[in-house]
């Protein structure tokens, strides 16, 4: 859900409790802030990044990742409003 708009940014809010597909964005960064709960982002590659409340990360155009929550898990994302998303497999 988008709560917020600032120029041809969004913010947007996600509470869930499962995995979302595998995707990236081709031409605008992703940054993730966990507000509570915990949300494991996977890489493509293997790689994992754990974030607790209050951690942050920005995932790069480009890079190919899934989100999971560990338990119900609340959000906040940023990245441009008309970000394409290109889904995988």
């Amino acid at each position: 859900m988008v709560i917020s708009r600032v120029n041809d940014s969004c913010l947007r809010l996600a509470v869930f409790e499962e995995t979302y597909r595998w995707h990236f964005h081709p031409a605008s960064d992703e940054l993730f802030i966990v507000v509570s709960g915990c949300l494991a982002i996977e890489l493509e590659g293997g790689r994992e990044i754990r974030l607790q409340p209050w951690q942050c990360v920005t995932i790069p155009a480009g890079v190919r990742h899934r989100t999971r929550a560990l338990g119900r898990t609340t959000n906040l994302c940023v990245e441009r409003l008309n970000a394409e998303t290109v889904f995988l497999g």
